[in-house]
């Protein structure tokens, strides 16, 4: 048994590259460079860097928050985040999982944010939402019977475990690949590094 995980990302939905274990994610101000967010503002760069955030290694696509109902891709015009109008070339990532020494189902996906240490706990001073894109539309409810997509609403979110964004189950298959959007958006002033993104689900 060999299960392997990855986390893709590319622009123009080309998902050509994966996120190292030394490297990192952050939300910018800038594709170019770390810079600073502006506080109570969605994110408009979503960027990987080296451990310790000092080189940008690649550049993914940046989905930013506009309403439960709307997306910027990239900074560019706002859109409805549909399957029509927000394709699965425009998500953050594109995360695989498999087990590649036989087939297996996935069921009760969960992805969240945190805040690094227990997954119950929140991020600190930070707003997270986020979608799946599946092949027949979007989906933004949380676990817990969530009909209202509060996963991708600033009023909700998907900060902390029991908040996570509910993913669609998959059937059995050798590889299996999860593509998300997320935004986030700073509440306070200072570093906030310490936050994490969690894909959790049950294997049979």
């Amino acid at each position: 048994m060999a299960i392997t995980t990855s986390w893709n990302y590319g622009t123009s939905g080309t998902f050509n590259k994966s996120i190292a274990t030394n490297e990192r994610i952050w939300l910018s101000g800038s594709s170019s460079s770390r810079t600073n967010l502006e506080v109570d503002q969605w994110s408009p760069a979503t960027i990987i860097t080296n451990s310790d955030g000092t080189n940008v290694v690649g550049v993914a696509n940046n989905n930013r928050y506009i309403s439960p109902t709307q997306i910027s891709v990239n900074e560019g015009s706002i859109k409805v985040l549909s399957e029509v109008e927000t394709p699965r070339t425009d998500v953050t990532f594109k995360i695989t999982w498999s087990d590649t020494s036989l087939d297996t189902a996935l069921s009760n996906g969960k992805f969240y944010a945190y805040n690094g240490v227990t997954p119950s706990v929140p991020p600190t001073n930070m707003s997270v939402v986020a979608y799946e894109h599946i092949d027949t539309g979007i989906r933004k409810n949380r676990v817990g019977g969530d009909l209202a997509g509060l996963a991708w609403n600033e009023d909700g979110g998907i900060n902390g475990l029991s908040n996570a964004l509910s993913l669609a189950s998959q059937a059995s298959a050798l590889s299996h690949d999860y593509y998300i959007g997320l935004s986030v958006k700073v509440l306070a002033y200072g570093l906030q590094s310490g936050s994490k993104l969690r894909i959790s689900f049950d294997v049979s």
